[in-house]
């Protein structure tokens, strides 16, 4: 779609010494755009003076030694820079190369670029943000400057289009392949419920003082191959935290054989991201605290017959690389 010349080079922008799924996605595309022969490199910001390593072992295995540090030597017209849509507010120190926004999350760009958002996250949010002059990079500000926006869910695609982004296009990614690659054992599993403790937390809390003989169990304070393993023993993933993006744990579990329930925050409210049967999607509200309780009941209890309501949801998990491949290529190429 792009029809990119050999000379161009792709600086994909990132955060330095990040450990979350964002930066790991934007080290897959560099990945799966050399893999097609284009010229591509991550560009890492926020990298200080005799710093330690820019990013995580388990990312260098995309990109290799692709990369540099971004600054003003890659605004070149030969240039295609993209940007994750949390770094934004250099499109207004780009001049001359084109700009591409991959829109990995919604909320975590709005919580900081549109002034209207400021105000639910606290007095303190909206003079940080005003102070620092965030609102310059909101959308009406951004908009005429992006030369393609790419959405990473169809959540993103949803607001792109009612923000009127020109033709916005659906690129999403994938999961490690380490969990693609292990077998799924449904057998001698415990009752544990897991969750995210950095997202829902307070609705989280009421769920477990409804029923304490629940075996709740936060996912924190491991790595990569821990949390794998982790996933690997339970039953059931809860999730009624705010889903910026497609996010990657909740796939992470259903692919490890939990059973899933989130609430309708997000990306969970859209069935193409997380594709599960509605009564698997609960409103996170107070009058339904039981009704949730009791679903999550019934996993445990009848997890072997019920874990198969997920199949959907794996077989379009295991699709993702394919997709993100044949995807890269079509519209890069």
């Amino acid at each position: 779609m792009l029809n990119l010349d050999n000379n161009t080079k792709i600086d994909v922008v990132c955060p330095a010494y990040t450990k979350t799924g964002g930066p790991e996605l934007l080290h897959q595309l560099v990945g799966a755009l050399k893999a097609i022969h284009l010229t591509a490199k991550i560009a890492y910001i926020g990298v200080q003076k005799n710093s330690r390593q820019l990013t995580e072992d388990s990312y260098v295995k995309y990109i290799g030694d692709s990369f540099e540090v971004f600054s003003e030597k890659l605004d070149k017209t030969d240039h295609l820079i993209i940007l994750p849509e949390t770094a934004v507010s250099l499109i207004h120190t780009i001049k001359h190369a084109r700009v591409i926004v991959w829109w990995l999350s919604v909320d975590n760009y709005t919580n900081v670029f549109e002034p209207k958002y400021y105000l639910k996250n606290g007095f303190k949010s909206v003079i940080s943000n005003t102070l620092k002059c965030n609102w310059r990079s909101s959308v009406k500000n951004i908009r005429r400057e992006i030369f393609v926006n790419l959405a990473q869910s169809y959540y993103a695609m949803d607001f792109l289009r009612k923000n009127n982004f020109e033709n916005p296009i659906y690129l999403s990614d994938y999961i490690n392949d380490e969990y693609i690659q292990s077998t799924i054992d449904f057998d001698n599993r415990k009752n544990l419920v897991f969750y995210n403790p950095k997202k829902g937390l307070k609705f989280t809390h009421i769920l477990q003082e409804l029923d304490p003989s629940i075996q709740w169990v936060p996912i924190k304070n491991m790595n990569a191959s821990e949390i794998r393993e982790l996933l690997r023993t339970g039953k059931v993933y809860i999730d009624f935290g705010n889903h910026p993006g497609k996010d990657r744990l909740p796939r992470e579990a259903a692919i490890s054989g939990c059973c899933i329930i989130t609430g309708h925050k997000g990306s969970a409210n859209f069935y193409d991201d997380i594709p599960i049967p509605d009564n698997y999607k609960l409103e996170d509200s107070p009058e339904n605290c039981e009704i949730i309780v009791k679903e999550i009941r019934k996993c445990l209890d009848n997890y072997n017959v019920l874990s198969k309501d997920f199949e959907e949801y794996r077989n379009s998990i295991r699709e993702e690389k394919v997709d993100f491949y044949t995807s890269v290529s079509s519209f890069f190429l």
